[in-house]
């Protein structure tokens, strides 16, 4: 019975890469406009992927390492080729250099995350998820054609793969899914969570990059209200210390 609850989600891990195959046969036929956007969709299976797992408890070990390696696919090589489609003109022979930054940057995510993965749902992920960061990414593509009907801001395109590619493998905690709506906290998560699927809803091309770019904002904002609250105390029993130790140790 249990190898049949872990049929369900691995019905829509398998989706999630079909969308990652079919996102690189657009790229060769030169549509990675097309290509982003199944990406994105990809990224909905995967979410559902995890949410099913959750209700029918069918997580397995073997379904953990087959989403990782569905996610190498669409969000990892599938959007380092995107890029490379887009051939960034100030980039020259190096053009590829950029997504196979942002490749072995996801690969080493979802490698580390392999080895540190329990059953339970996490409150925080360690590291910007593969999933938001490849969305974000090719969000900002689709919105960038929506707005002057072409990929504009090259610079940008750049600093955030570069960006995004060190998220995903440091420390810094970006937050899960709410499993409680009880604090003012959670309750402002839930607004942002339905402000979000109203507006990506009713303008996709224009929502989906404001809505990821404030979520790694938010989870970045959080890692640097930390570093404050931490680094308070230590220089408040600096002060209350006896003496202070030579300027050359």
């Amino acid at each position: 019975m249990a190898n049949l609850r872990a049929v369900f989600p691995g019905a829509f891990t398998a989706g999630n890469l079909i969308c990652g195959f079919l996102a690189l046969i657009s790229c060769v036929n030169g549509q990675p406009l097309q290509a982003a956007w199944l990406v994105i969709l990809a990224a909905f299976l995967d979410a559902l992927d995890g949410f099913v797992a959750r209700v029918s408890h069918g997580a397995t070990r073997f379904g953990v390492e087959f989403d990782s390696l569905a996610d190498v696919v669409s969000f990892g090589a599938a959007t380092g080729v995107i890029l490379y489609t887009y051939k960034l003109p100030f980039l020259g022979q190096w053009n590829w250099l950029l997504g196979t930054v942002f490749l072995l940057s996801a690969a080493l995510r979802l490698a580390r995350f392999n080895l540190s993965v329990d059953r339970e749902e996490k409150k925080a992920f360690l590291g910007l998820p593969v999933p938001a960061a490849a969305v974000s990414i090719l969000s900002f593509t689709i919105f960038s054609h929506a707005l002057y009907g072409g990929l504009r801001f090259q610079e940008l395109t750049v600093t955030l793969v570069i960006g995004y590619s060190l998220l995903m493998v440091s420390s810094i905690e970006f937050e899960a899914r709410p499993r409680t709506f009880r604090t003012t906290r959670a309750r402002f998560k839930l607004l942002y969570i339905l402000a979000s699927i109203g507006a990506i809803m009713a303008w996709p091309a224009y929502a989906i990059f404001p809505v990821t770019l404030g979520y790694v904002s938010y989870g970045l904002v959080l890692e640097g209200v930390t570093l404050v609250r931490t680094a308070a105390p230590r220089k408040t029993r600096s002060k209350k210390g006896g003496r202070t130790p030579p300027a050359d140790l």
